[in-house]
């Protein structure tokens, strides 16, 4: 019977874990997909059907903007399902279950821990990242944020495994984890630096360290195949997504205000007012429980807080990255909100002595927790009049999530031009109603937008369009139909010069959108509610 103790524990601590990524999983899938597109998303979900139903690849066939992971992922989920709206939103509510399941279990599933800290944390921890205001915004989304983040994040986890048995094992598995999420989104190559650093701070000899070391690296390298492949192929159009076009904005003279919000202490003082103070909670109980388990560890590296030490290691290179493109977003500071609660989770779940010596900072940190989770959810309620959410009215209700919406209103479109090409600057929507877009259109608004600071010459090579290259690019392949409404109306009025030039007719949509369909020729074959026979 003893011997069977110390397992029950942990089997108990395993089943409460995934019944806490069960319980986040069908909140996160739930909500995402209830939340509409945001335009950003165009340039994740157009580039991966361009790649699943066409074969095309970024860079040499479209434009695209960030690094390749997600698209090629997004691909496969819809070669995989049939589904590209619907995956995409999953794959990203799996990856916050991952994080929420790596806070819960970085103490309950470690059996040397003391436990009550982990205990008492267990059910808080996540509690205050599923309330956090950034994460909230930004989780249920498909761009690049929610799954390099859950990639990170494993690879800390699996570094600090490294730290005792099967180091090969696992710092393969960290080398994995962190080369997909570098893939996945370039901002978090400053993580990198860290990671590698930490492994000559693992316990045994020098040369062992270096060995680990240059494991770590030759892993991650090859887990970075797929963009190092299209670096090395498509050099020039690679180079200009990743690195030239997030600057390009600066030569717009439209652009009054990016000088000014793209200096640092413009950046400072974004992340001070509208990250911190709104995500008090979390800084606050890092401040006050997640650093000094780490400065311990770094004191007499005899601890059991080399995860906290890691997570602290990790942050500056992870803010830095953030800080990184031109023009800063709300949602460019997703990674640091969960990397820090997993920064909290480690030091709740060691060194023992900490919280054997100081039990009641365990008690604090669950009610603090708990007591600013509930804060935070009431001022959420509040913003929305205590109305209850879609998400879950419409939860027995799959018509009405997002997903089917979208590809109701693709249908709609289809059923106005019959097959063929559609330009518009919101490319998702034909795409959801399985019809194609220009592949110059990937990115939606933001290529356009900025492709006439680009030389012509240069443009075709870099498969841009420019509004003085329309009437050219129309020419060559006919749309079976012009889509408008969709964006900013000085972004599509090229599109609806076009079209009235043209002599394309506009059928107002329920979405309130406009659709621009050809001329009508004799013997041409009607589509839609109103088609007579040829």
């Amino acid at each position: 019977m003893s011997a069977e103790s110390p397992v029950r524990p942990r089997r108990l601590s395993l089943f409460l874990v995934l019944l806490i990524g069960a319980v986040a999983f069908v909140i996160l899938a739930l909500r995402a997909v209830d939340r509409d597109l945001n335009h950003d998303e165009h340039q994740f979900l157009v580039p991966a059907a361009l790649t699943s139903r066409l074969g095309l690849l970024p860079y040499r066939d479209y434009p695209l903007f960030h690094l390749p992971n997600l698209v090629f992922g997004y691909a496969f989920l819809e070669r995989l399902t049939g589904e590209l709206i619907l995956s995409a939103k999953v794959l990203s509510a799996l990856a916050s279950t991952i994080l929420i399941m790596l806070i819960a279990g970085v103490g309950l599933l470690r059996r040397e821990v003391a436990g009550k800290g982990a205990w008492l944390g267990v059910f808080t921890l996540p509690l205050l990242l599923l309330c956090d205001p950034l994460f909230v915004f930004t989780a249920g989304k498909t761009w690049n944020h929610e799954v390099p983040t859950a990639l990170l994040a494993l690879a800390i986890v699996f570094h600090v495994r490294a730290t005792g048995r099967s180091a090969v094992l696992w710092l393969t598995l960290s080398g994995v984890a962190a080369g997909l999420a570098v893939g996945s989104r370039l901002t978090f190559a400053l993580a990198l630096v860290p990671l590698a650093c930490a492994i000559l701070l693992f316990p045994g000899s020098w040369p062992r360290r270096f060995a680990l070391a240059a494991l770590f690296t030759a892993v991650t390298t090859a887990a970075l195949t797929p963009t190092l492949f299209l670096l090395f192929q498509y050099p020039e159009p690679f180079l200009f997504g990743n690195f030239e076009f997030p600057r390009l904005p600066i030569h717009d003279p439209e652009e009054t205000r990016i000088h000014e919000t793209m200096t640092w202490w413009r950046k400072l003082r974004f992340f001070a007012k509208e990250v911190m103070r709104p995500s008090w909670a979390v800084f606050v109980a890092f401040i006050a429980f997640g650093w000094r388990p780490a400065w311990i560890w770094w004191k007499d590296r005899s601890s059991d807080a080399f995860g906290a030490f890691l997570v602290c290691f990790t942050l500056p290179f992870l803010l830095a990255g953030c800080f990184a493109p031109s023009r800063y977003q709300y949602q460019h500071f997703f990674a640091i909100v969960p990397i820090l609660v997993l920064g909290i989770a480690f030091s709740a779940a060691g060194p023992a002595a900490w919280f054997e010596r100081w039990i009641s900072r365990a008690k604090v940190l669950a009610i603090f927790c708990l007591t600013s989770s509930l804060a935070m959810g009431y001022s959420s309620l509040k913003e929305s009049s205590w109305k209850t959410p879609d998400w879950i009215t419409n939860v027995s209700r799959p018509s009405e999530w997002f997903p089917a919406r979208a590809a109701r209103f693709g249908a709609e479109i289809r059923a106005h031009t019959g097959p063929g090409r559609i330009a518009t600057l919101a490319p998702s929507w034909p795409i959801a109603g399985g019809l194609q877009t220009y592949p110059e259109f990937s990115t939606g608004v933001f290529g356009w937008r900025y492709a006439f600071l680009v030389p012509p010459e240069r443009r075709k090579r870099l498969r841009l369009l420019a509004p003085e290259d329309l009437p050219t690019r129309l020419a060559e392949a006919p749309p079976a139909g012009i889509l408008t409404g969709v964006e900013e109306k000085r972004f599509e009025q090229p599109l609806v010069d076009y079209a009235r030039s043209h002599g394309y007719r506009e059928v107002i949509l329920r979405r309130k959108q406009r659709l621009w369909l050809p001329p009508i020729a004799s013997d041409t074959i009607l589509f839609g509610p109103n088609a007579k026979a040829p």
